[in-house]
């Protein structure tokens, strides 16, 4: 029997939280557990996560259990990826949940709007202080959109579990994650969604997303994550290189936004690791020269500041954001 979704798990040390990540995807009223598949890649985890997997694996029938030695998130939902039997896939985080009885309303909205490509539900933010934010990465709107339309409005959620996508068409386009680098989740998703003929969005409470109670950009930032961000820009640079005008002059909106995240983290870096970043900036001056393209005021004096007095840029930045 065909399956409609198939819900990949990356998991890695998160022994805490991942028994209710997985029986909040195995326990859903009002559908049937033969109409979705729920594959669990265990990228090597050093702890008892694994053995906590097999656990409640034996208590459903729809979970597929596999191991891959330590390779990061992006090469585990590739993993997941080439594995999925169902016409549409999930990226769900292993310290998250989705909301019961979501998949009733998902299904329905999948069967109803046969063929999308994307599919946008709506989640919230669940800092473990009891605080939600259910408007952070949000992404509703009425209808149906395609790709470049949607790059043009640069509106779509900043995270894959966000959406649901059809197989076919990740395969059809040879999309997947770029391994061995943070922030993967900002050079898939613009691809991803540039080549969609069809995106809508499911209004309806479906996944929550487990947050610290600090920002996590704010309190794990390091030199890294700032280097790796750069190399997203390069990426979404090339692909736009020979894009319309419009749509490019929205890939540049989306690298001035990406590079926003390292204005906003660059100051918990330590002065060495600051020094390091700056340099790099100045050998990728290319990117000041998209932001001035990019269509917005805002983008347009940062990267003037950042051109003429980058450590002036940064503390400016710290002031007005």
């Amino acid at each position: 029997m065909s399956k409609l979704l198939s819900i990949i798990i990356p998991v890695y040390k998160v022994e805490a939280y991942v028994e209710q990540c997985l029986r909040s995807c195995a326990i859903q009223k009002g559908v049937s557990s033969e109409d979705y598949e729920i594959i669990v890649v265990n990228d090597g985890s050093p702890d008892n996560s694994m053995e906590i997997c097999e656990k409640v694996a034996q208590d459903y029938t729809n979970i597929r259990l596999v191991n891959q030695n330590n390779a990061g998130v992006s090469v585990a939902r590739n993993k997941g990826l080439s594995m999925a039997e169902g016409d549409y896939v999930w990226f769900v985080d292993s310290d998250d949940w989705i909301e019961p009885g979501c998949l009733k309303h998902i299904f329905k909205c999948l069967r109803s709007k046969n063929g999308l490509d994307i599919l946008y539900i709506h989640g919230r933010v669940d800092y473990e202080d009891g605080r939600v934010d259910d408007k952070k990465y949000r992404c509703i709107f009425e209808g149906e959109i395609d790709g470049p339309e949607h790059i043009r409005r640069c509106a779509y959620p900043t995270t894959p579990q966000w959406s649901l996508y059809r197989r076919k068409f990740l395969l059809d386009n040879a999309l997947s994650f770029f391994p061995g680098i943070y922030h993967e989740d900002s050079e898939f998703i613009p691809r991803a969604c540039y080549v969609a003929k069809r995106i809508a969005c499911l209004d309806v409470l479906s996944y929550h997303l487990r947050r610290g109670e600090r920002e996590s950009t704010t309190s794990t930032f390091r030199l890294k994550n700032a280097l790796d961000t750069l190399v997203v820009i390069a990426h979404l640079r090339e692909y736009s290189r020979n894009l319309p005008e419009a749509d490019k002059q929205g890939f540049n909106r989306l690298i001035s936004r990406t590079m926003n995240n390292i204005l906003f983290g660059t100051p918990q870096l330590s002065p060495a690791d600051r020094k390091t970043l700056f340099k790099e900036l100045k050998q990728n001056r290319y990117i000041f020269d998209l932001m001035s393209q990019s269509g917005s005021r805002k983008y347009r004096m940062e990267a003037w500041f950042l051109k003429h007095c980058m450590p002036l840029a940064f503390r400016l930045y710290q002031l007005v954001k």
